[in-house]
């Protein structure tokens, strides 16, 4: 089936508690649904608990970690996919 990667945003405080987050992923996940991708893909920090829930409430479920890392000007990722099966 068709997998999309779909980028994590944010709500500047400003505008946090108007439904911005909701609307906007109801409205990104209908425009996936219907271009006939079957799995979305969103990456979320771990520790950012309140985007988690969010997350999990329309669905989505953990499949992998990305641990970043940093010594001095260098960085790197390591991706750890769960088994899918």
């Amino acid at each position: 089936g068709k997998e999309v990667f779909q980028f994590d945003g944010w709500v500047h405080p400003d505008f946090r508690g108007y439904l911005v987050a909701i609307i906007g992923t109801n409205y990104a996940l209908d425009r996936r649904r219907s271009s006939g991708h079957q799995s979305i893909v969103n990456a979320v920090r771990c520790k950012d608990r309140t985007s988690m829930k969010f997350h999990l409430r329309f669905g989505f479920k953990p499949i992998g970690k990305i641990t970043h890392y940093r010594v001095g000007k260098f960085r790197w990722n390591k991706v750890q996919m769960d088994d899918r099966n």
